[in-house]
């Protein structure tokens, strides 16, 4: 049986190498800082990054499904959802019906919200530049092939801790 001493002696120990080598804590510090980098210039515009980049797949893929978005996205579908409300609700997006699948709703931008793309992507493409500069060309690279990478994973878009 392990002692009290034992165990709290080598719990700082075990959390010190967590915490600072944690690969989950880190992206979610990257993430956060990024997300802050790419929001600021949007946010008087009423958008946040996720409506963002889900105007970007639409405008890129008109007609595709929520099911692929979030295949594509790797995001879980009540997030996904709840994004999606709230851009049809702003005039954003729009569903249809398809005569091929009832169960499918292709989605498209609206005239609104291929407005709001148009006024928004300069300050993403300024966003980007930004990034690039904070974490340097490479790494910012890495950063998307990883992602790409992660994009293509079997299995990947299956879990729902979004």
């Amino acid at each position: 049986m392990e002692s009290k001493a034992t165990s709290q002696t080598s719990t700082p120990a075990l959390c010190h190498d967590t915490g600072f080598n944690c690969i989950a804590a880190s992206a979610r510090v990257l993430d956060r800082a990024l997300t802050r980098l790419y929001e600021d210039p949007i946010r008087p515009l009423g958008l946040r990054a996720p409506q963002m980049t889900l105007l970007v797949v639409i405008s890129r893929k008109p007609g595709i499904t929520a099911t692929q978005v979030a295949q594509y996205l790797v995001i879980d579908r009540s997030t996904l959802s709840r994004n999606l409300t709230r851009m049809a609700q702003n005039g954003w997006v729009r569903e249809e019906e398809s005569a091929a699948d009832a169960r499918a709703r292709p989605l498209y931008l609206t005239p609104a919200g291929q407005r709001l793309l148009t006024k928004a992507m300069p300050k993403w493409k300024q966003s980007q530049i930004k990034a690039k500069e904070m974490l340097g060309v490479e790494a910012a690279e890495r950063m998307v092939t990883l992602a790409r990478e992660l994009m293509t994973m079997p299995g990947a878009s299956e879990s729902d801790s979004g």
